[in-house]
């Protein structure tokens, strides 16, 4: 656990706390474990804590008049979620939490940390620039979702999951299934399966189970501009 709090620790939303306000938060926090599908919060429940993903997977979701379910965020090891809430009128969840796999999540008091914004003008930049980068990332996901194609989608994403560390070769381990990750990118599963199975027969990756390999990045990047 120790080691869990470093990383959380290091996070760069927590950067600007004393050691002794981030001792306080983690004071009040609650650790949460969860089973697979299970659920941590559901849309409308009254949103009295932010969180940080330690281990595991989640997805945010929401659900249609028609019942039909919908990914808008997957959530992966020590990343924040449902930070701005805190700052919303109506402190309710927007969204579904629901578990990819077994999951670790600590859980925030968002009083006690409100409590410190007000006394910190740094935390108060940081948590700023955490909400700017985000709103950034969705607005170009909008416009991802809305002027793209759905191979370009499906590239996009997988070019998020690829590491730049100067090799022309990388291994990208899906961490959802093929039905939520169509949901995130707002196509038909089939649709999805049918553009994998293109990619692979143009040469662009290859596929075993959840695991999908790319050989050559320059060619993918190339395939990729010219969709």
């Amino acid at each position: 656990m120790n080691q869990k709090i470093d990383q959380v620790r290091a996070l760069h939303l927590f950067e600007a706390l004393s050691d002794q306000q981030f001792v306080e938060l983690v004071n009040k926090s609650r650790s949460v474990t969860l089973k697979k599908s299970e659920s941590l919060f559901h849309m409308g429940d009254n949103a009295s804590s932010f969180c940080v993903l330690t281990s595991g997977g989640l997805k945010l979701t929401v659900n249609s008049p028609q019942g039909i379910e919908k990914v808008m965020m997957i959530v992966r090891p020590f990343e924040l979620f449902a930070e701005a809430i805190m700052f919303m009128e109506k402190h309710q969840y927007p969204v579904n939490a629901i578990a990819l796999q077994d999951s670790e999540v600590i859980c925030f008091d968002n009083n006690a940390f409100v409590g410190f914004l007000r006394d910190s003008p740094d935390l108060s930049l940081k948590m700023l620039s955490l909400l700017s980068l985000r709103l950034h990332k969705q607005i170009n996901e909008i416009e991802i979702l809305s002027t793209q194609n759905s191979t370009s989608r499906v590239l996009n994403y997988l070019s998020t999951m690829i590491t730049d560390d100067g090799s022309n070769s990388a291994a990208v381990m899906l961490d959802t299934s093929k039905k939520n990750l169509a949901s995130r990118l707002s196509i038909a599963p089939e649709t999805l399966s049918r553009i994998l199975h293109k990619l692979t027969q143009d040469g662009i990756i290859e596929i075993e189970g959840r695991c999908i390999t790319v050989a050559d990045i320059s060619k993918y990047r190339r395939y990729l501009f010219n969709e």
